[in-house]
């Protein structure tokens, strides 16, 4: 009796146990909570059995780094960014495509490129270049992860200028290395800096949108010693950006071609006369701005009167200034 009675009583605190612990939840609760489990195990078994994968343009797979799209294609910029073998393929294809016909310095002593180690603001990234050789007849600018790494550059061919000094801005979509590639008869010299910034391609412009179109085309210039500095008034939209206000990508609406010419005194300089000019593409900031040295401006006889300065824009807009020099 004793036995049983310990036993009796034994089950009465189990169940009194049980009930306030789980006496609180139905049988439905259960039952309910067997289907989730079962569901769980199912996702489970699933993820594992039908792995999820994605496929990128022009990229084979991850991290192996195989390109076959053209130059421009922007679905491998973020992974060229980070990776030096991608960036290393994404240049030999842009070489290529461009660059090909002449033989090419990789690394050249007599010219130079000064630009940020990391940019603060990716759509105003001031780069500065220049050379000591002479007969160039091109600068071209490449920047390798931008949409467009190769649509820009600099005409100097009949040009009055006896050396080139530059300074310009550009926009940087991502991580990239920035490259002045300086074209002669025979040869391509290069520099080239690598950049840290991003986003700048995407960013929309800095004021009131609407009010760009009225305003664009507005040209300053600033002489100071034997600089010149060349400022456009041009919000630069170039397809990629969206409305903030309608959320719609802005159609483009950029600075193409600025030309800027001499009118000279001497006998010899009759007519204008190619200082330089430059072929532009999404890259340019906005508001583009070019200073430049003009070893004229030293001389105590000039023999410059004048510049003239003509910008055209996708809409195929002119816009014209010309500049005493005193």
């Amino acid at each position: 009796m004793v036995k049983n009675e310990f036993g009796r009583r034994e089950r009465e605190l189990i169940k009194k146990i049980y009930k306030k612990t789980f006496g609180y939840f139905t049988p439905h609760f259960y039952r309910l909570l067997f289907i989730v489990s079962l569901l769980l195990l199912f996702l489970i078994w699933y993820n594992k059995a039908y792995p999820y994968t994605e496929t990128l343009k022009g990229v084979e797979a991850l991290p192996k780094v195989e390109i076959e799209a053209i130059p421009g294609d922007t679905s491998i910029q973020a992974y060229c960014s980070t990776d030096e073998n991608c960036r290393k393929q994404r240049w030999n294809d842009i070489k290529e495509s461009f660059f090909n016909d002449k033989t090419f310095i990789d690394v050249d002593n007599k010219s130079w490129l000064i630009t940020p180690t990391r940019a603060p603001d990716a759509t105003f990234v001031p780069i500065t270049f220049g050379t000591y050789r002479k007969n160039i007849k091109f600068a071209h600018l490449v920047i390798d992860m931008n949409p467009v790494p190769a649509g820009s550059w600099f005409d100097f061919r009949d040009s009055l200028l006896t050396s080139i000094d530059f300074s310009i801005r550009v926009r940087l979509e991502s991580y990239s290395n920035i490259r002045i590639i300086f074209e002669t008869d025979t040869h391509y010299y290069q520099v080239t800096n690598f950049v840290k910034a991003s986003g700048g391609c995407a960013a929309p412009p800095l004021g009131d949108i609407d009010s760009f179109y009225k305003t664009a085309g507005k040209i300053k210039t600033r002489i100071k010693d034997d600089r010149i500095t060349v400022s456009v008034l041009h919000p630069q939209f170039n397809g990629l950006q969206m409305h903030p206000v309608t959320t719609e990508f802005i159609e483009p609406f950029y600075v193409q071609k600025v030309s800027v010419t001499a009118k000279c005194q001497d006998k010899l300089c009759k007519l204008n006369h190619n200082i330089f000019a430059f072929h532009g593409d999404i890259s340019t900031s906005q508001n583009p701005s070019f200073s430049f040295k003009f070893d004229e401006l030293l001389f105590k006889h000039k023999s410059v009167d004048a510049l003239d300065i003509e910008v055209r824009d996708t809409d195929d807009n002119v816009y014209k200034r010309t500049e005493q020099i005193l």
